[in-house]
């Protein structure tokens, strides 16, 4: 279940955990988002992995975090999450007892017909550092991906420097647009929702300085931490989404 695949919420920052304490209250499972992905790797190719991630809360201590499994029901398959395999969302806001927490990359399981996701319903339990358990459920359907990747990228790191995303004619379900930056270590460090009004026709640009200035508004620093943009395209209803490899944007010599 290891593997370097990113999801998909409004990051502000990326971690891997290594919190440890303990906490009075049992723990709880504030809200879950569950959702397949269709990951591209560097040959083009691409997988279907899970993603699944738990608004987690424990008192007044988050990092409380010690496990998660996810059982799906009519099987009894399993798949484990010890904490030093999580990974962490920061939520936006002010709220600092909880955390989203889970794993963008949890892989398929093998039959006859290939590596696949059982359809139908699954529980999670996820656990404090103490051993106490808050459960919840969710089910998946079957995923249909398109043929053809629902969005392209490329950059022009020369000129103007602009990132460009172009869509088919018929893109589908798949238009939910979001650019992840990445940082030297490949790990995603913020999020760039792709506005429709930033198409022309089927093509977006995406200035260099536009996320220049978004970034210094968030406090975020550009050059010294960024190396590569990725993109993904979700389906309307969230379930799903397609992942692109990461591109590089130039600054892999950069001074950190």
């Amino acid at each position: 279940m290891s593997g370097k695949y990113w999801y998909l919420f409004s990051l502000v920052s990326v971690f891997f955990l290594f919190f440890s304490g303990c906490a009075a209250d049992n723990p709880e499972i504030l809200r879950s988002d569950v959702r397949i992905l269709s990951v591209q790797d560097s040959s083009g190719n691409f997988s279907e992995k899970l993603s699944v991630f738990v608004l987690f809360k424990s008192g007044a201590d988050p990092g409380n975090f010690g496990s998660m499994t996810v059982t799906h029901t009519g099987t009894g398959i399993e798949w484990n999450l010890p904490a030093l395999e999580a990974v962490v969302v920061s939520p936006a806001g002010k709220k600092k007892d909880s955390l989203w927490i889970g794993n963008p990359s949890l892989s398929p399981v093998y039959s006859g017909e290939g590596f696949f996701f059982p359809e139908g319903s699954y529980y999670l339990i996820v656990r404090d550092l103490a051993g106490n358990e808050a459960s919840s459920s969710f089910s998946l359907e079957k995923t249909v991906f398109p043929e053809v990747a629902p969005v392209s990228l490329s950059v022009d790191d020369s000129g103007n420097k602009e990132i460009f995303i172009t869509v088919p004619e018929s893109p589908g379900d798949f238009t939910v647009i979001v650019l992840f930056l990445l940082d030297g270590e490949g790990m995603p460090f913020y999020s760039f929702f792709v506005s429709p009004d930033l198409f022309n026709g089927r093509v977006a640009s995406v200035p260099f300085s536009m996320l220049e200035k978004e970034l210094k508004s968030a406090g975020k620093e550009f050059v010294s931490r960024l190396r590569s943009v990725q993109c993904y395209a979700g389906n309307n209803s969230g379930s799903a989404g397609v992942l692109l490899f990461p591109v590089s944007l130039g600054y892999d010599n950069a001074d950190e």
